[in-house]
């Protein structure tokens, strides 16, 4: 009989929150303070570490701990309008990715 693996509980929120959590640096509308935040993917405000309120917003883009979708110019930010998906920084549209992230 084969011997079953034991996992903490708190083994299993650490692997789902390094999944799944976007981390980038913060800071606050109200006192100005910044950090580096965790947080999980939906969540708009972010409760400042200095004064408590929760008017902190990530300064920079987020990007979660995933492969990204890049363009042949190097870019991986994009834009979408009712034709596509293009590249803002070359132009270019964007295609095969919806292919891509179905083999993954």
């Amino acid at each position: 009989m084969p011997v079953a693996k034991v996992v903490s509980m708190e083994a299993v929120k650490l692997y789902r929150k390094s999944l799944s959590n976007l981390i980038g640096k913060a800071r606050c509308l109200s006192c100005d303070y910044e950090w580096e935040s965790e947080s999980p993917p939906g969540f708009d405000w972010l409760e400042c570490p200095s004064c408590s309120l929760v008017k902190g917003r990530f300064i920079y883009p987020v990007k979660r701990k995933e492969p990204h979708w890049t363009c042949d110019c190097g870019c991986d930010y994009f834009a979408i309008n009712t034709e596509g998906v293009y590249c803002p920084h070359c132009g270019t549209w964007q295609d095969g990715f919806l292919e891509t992230i179905e083999r993954v």
